[in-house]
């Protein structure tokens, strides 16, 4: 691990874990799937309708903010099955002992280590307790590892994971 890395993960002290959204709709069978919402992707199923049969499909979005002295790791979780849909968004926010913002990589590396691992059982548990509310069989979190997860999401969008880009801070 490159010494960047192993000074950021000295100098980070979990201060909070906050939770955005955590909800559960079992999803019924017997009625027919309606149009799809504008803005909705052709190959992704809509509000209103089950993912193929027997399928578990999970979508993961990252969102970091990263500020002299914070560090925070947002992540949502949508899981969808034939019989319910969850969505987890939680947060991992950090105290740390920089100055200066920390280069892009050593911040993703960070979120690999340290802050991926310390949120996920965090989202399982809330995903499990909505499954289990609802009476459905709990969603099977992660089906990936937590580097594998971040690599996925870097290569599908370049520039989300970079501490510098515009999006960080809104």
């Amino acid at each position: 691990m490159a010494p960047a890395v192993e000074e950021l993960l000295k100098s980070a002290a979990l201060d909070k874990v906050e939770y955005y959204q955590i909800s559960a709709r079992a999803l019924d069978k017997t009625t027919p799937s309606r149009a799809e919402p504008s803005g909705s992707t052709p190959d992704a199923p809509s509000e209103n309708e089950a993912t193929p049969e027997g399928e578990e499909r999970q979508d993961w979005h990252l969102m970091i903010r990263v500020k002299p002295h914070e560090l925070g790791l947002r992540a949502r979780l949508k899981v969808e099955n034939d019989d319910t849909r969850i969505i987890v968004d939680a947060a991992a926010l950090y105290k740390v002992g920089a100055e200066e913002v920390p280069p892009k990589e050593v911040v993703v590396e960070f979120i690999k280590v340290e802050a991926l691992p310390t949120l996920i059982p965090f989202i399982r548990e809330a995903a499990f307790d909505s499954a289990r509310r609802l009476g459905v069989t709990p969603p099977n979190i992660p089906h990936r590892t937590p580097k594998e997860i971040v690599d996925a999401i870097q290569k599908d969008a370049k520039n989300v994971l970079d501490p510098r880009s515009k999006e960080v801070d809104k």
